[in-house]
């Protein structure tokens, strides 16, 4: 991947997730050489699709088929996303509650 240049969202649009993929091609071994951005991970897919280089995504981006993209799990230890998680001001439904208790206990 040395030789392709890496599409990714913007640093300002996902600082983590940009800091995160930059630490993986290093510690791969290679300086990532920066291509084309995009606002939204579709559109990055769809410049792979183009051709214009190569992205790491989440594993759940692989349910987004397009042709031309081609999804390979990273071998050895995988870089770890950090997700949030945003929600209503003083939500009622008991089933969100119960999911914002679970995934924040």
């Amino acid at each position: 991947m040395r030789d392709e240049a890496l599409i990714l969202t913007p640093w300002n649009i996902g600082p983590t997730h940009f800091d995160t993929v930059i630490s993986a091609c290093r510690q791969a071994g290679f300086e990532p050489r920066l291509g084309q951005s995009a606002l939204q991970i579709g559109t990055v897919i769809n410049l792979v699709a183009a051709d214009l280089g190569f992205s790491l995504v989440l594993p759940s981006m692989s349910q987004l088929w397009v042709t031309g993209v081609v999804y390979r799990t990273i071998k050895g230890k995988a870089p770890i996303a950090r997700l949030a998680l945003a929600y209503r001001r003083g939500e009622t439904s008991e089933i969100v509650r119960n999911f914002i208790a679970q995934v924040t206990a």
